[in-house]
């Protein structure tokens, strides 16, 4: 529990890092306030950089742990070291990373190179190492971006300087770990993905950007006949992709497009009646709208925190509503929060055989599992790629197999010669027995 606190802390800190694509806007904007314009454009460009394979390939050995005591020396005086010292803080750690152990079948292994894609250290872990990547590249190079962001493992780039410095700069970052391997994207018509974002560089020096969603994405959210309560359905699915779209778009008018494609996707795959998709898009659209013309200079009266919150199953909506009715009538400051509860199919249908006849459990594996970490090997190239899912087995295969016809390039092809498979136990649990 202490490791799982103390690294989030360090994080925070981290000055290139974004948590989100909203923090990655706000970032954009601090450095350039002036519409995003960037002040000497001229023989700058933008790219994105990617650790392959992070997880699997990140040394733990005691240069690793060097770097993570002189994180902590650095920001020792802004986190709290929870009653630790320094050295009891790094004894954790090593013990965490040297015992990540994997279930397959009857039989445990312990993982030996990278560390666990389940334990809560590991992202904090991988994020600390990732930056001390670019720090060092930077002072090996004297090549310093003019803007840098990174996300977990992806990072977007402003770079000034020439094409061969660039060049420069990623063998740098290469070059530190001998197992971590950095692959670079350049813009493509100009254009470039980051996160959920299609950035561009104008010729004037404008950064603008829009909505971005990938080629394999289904377009399917939280169907209209689930059993869950209304507010879950519309704010969750219908209101809050409305807001994600049109804050990712920076013109208005770009954002037309995506909002309608949500709209198609709402109705025809996820079963909305149409008029409650553009109900509740309109009511968000208006309510950013409102807020962003906002010229009161008063606070926002704040919010009266609920002595209760009052958990209920979903029963139906006429339900939740007399519940909430009678709580507000007794006078009760409680906020009620609806709960699905197990369907009747999960009480009357029968367990699903582990396996059967397709090609994954003639393999020896079943394709019903979850929570795996796999290894496939392309029959054409050689490549490999390796994963983490937490939904059964066939549905990520399935899923590769789409991106195949759909010719998505990032996504390694599905023809696999053999699938080796291992069932990882959850969270903490899968790096300490």
């Amino acid at each position: 529990m202490t490791q799982q606190e103390f690294n989030p802390q360090i994080n925070q800190l981290l000055p290139n890092r974004v948590k989100s694509t909203d923090e990655f806007l706000d970032k954009l904007k601090s450095t350039y306030p002036d519409n995003l314009t960037l002040p000497n454009c001229v023989g700058g460009f933008q790219a994105s950089l990617d650790v392959e394979n992070m997880y699997p390939t990140l040394p733990t050995d005691e240069q690793a742990l060097n770097v993570i005591k002189n994180y902590i020396e650095k920001y020792k005086d802004r986190i709290s070291m929870l009653g630790f010292r320094t050295s009891h803080i790094l004894t954790i750690l090593e013990f965490v990373l040297s015992h990540t152990y994997i279930k397959s079948g009857h039989k445990f292994y312990l993982q030996k190179r990278g560390i666990g894609t389940g334990s809560h250290s590991s992202g904090a872990y991988a994020e600390i190492l990732v930056d001390h990547n670019y720090t060092v590249a930077a002072q090996k190079t004297k090549l310093h971006p003019a803007f840098l962001a990174t996300y977990v493992d992806d990072a977007w780039i402003y770079w000034t300087y020439s094409l061969e410095d660039f060049e420069r700069y990623k063998e740098a970052l290469n070059s530190i770990w001998q197992s971590v391997n950095f692959t670079c994207e350049m813009p493509e018509n100009g254009k470039l993905n980051f996160l959920d974002l299609t950035v561009e560089i104008l010729e004037t020096g404008e950064i603008t950007h829009q909505h971005y969603q990938k080629p394999t994405a289904s377009g399917r959210y939280l169907h209209h006949e689930a059993h869950c309560s209304l507010v879950t359905k519309t704010n969750y699915t219908i209101r809050s992709e409305t807001r994600r779209i049109i804050r990712n778009c920076k013109h208005r008018e770009e954002s037309w497009a995506h909002l309608e494609t949500l709209k198609r996707n709402l109705v025809e795959k996820s079963g909305y009646p149409t008029i409650i998709v553009t109900t509740h898009m309109l009511q968000a659209m208006d309510q950013m709208q409102k807020k962003s013309c906002a010229v009161s200079q008063e606070p926002p009266t704040p919010l009266i925190a609920p002595d209760y919150v009052l958990r209920i199953p979903y029963i139906n909506e006429g339900f939740t509503r007399k519940v909430s009715s009678t709580v507000k009538k007794a006078g009760i400051n409680a906020r009620i929060v609806t709960e699905a509860g197990r369907s009747v199919k999960s009480f009357i249908s029968e367990r699903t055989a582990e396996t059967c006849d397709c090609a994954i459990c003639k393999s020896g594996n079943s394709c019903t599992t979850s929570h795996f970490v796999y290894q496939a090997n392309c029959n054409q190239c050689g490549d490999q790629y390796i994963g983490a899912s937490r939904r059964p087995l066939k549905h990520r295969l399935q899923e590769h197999e789409s991106s195949f016809r759909l010719n998505n390039e990032r996504t390694s092809e599905p023809r696999w010669d053999s699938t080796q498979l291992s069932t990882a136990r959850r969270a903490m649990r899968s790096t300490v027995l």
